[in-house]
């Protein structure tokens, strides 16, 4: 269901994220994605 309805979820957790990697994405990797998403804009 969150894969339909959203780009990215951020989560605070210290364990690996298994499922749906694409949506589910650890807090530390808002950064790296806010830049990336910077240079393709």
């Amino acid at each position: 269901m969150a894969a339909a309805l959203y780009d990215r979820i951020y989560l605070l957790t210290d364990e690996p994220i298994q499922h749906y990697t694409r949506v589910f994405r650890p807090l530390d990797a808002l950064v790296e994605d806010l830049k990336r998403w910077l240079e393709v804009g």
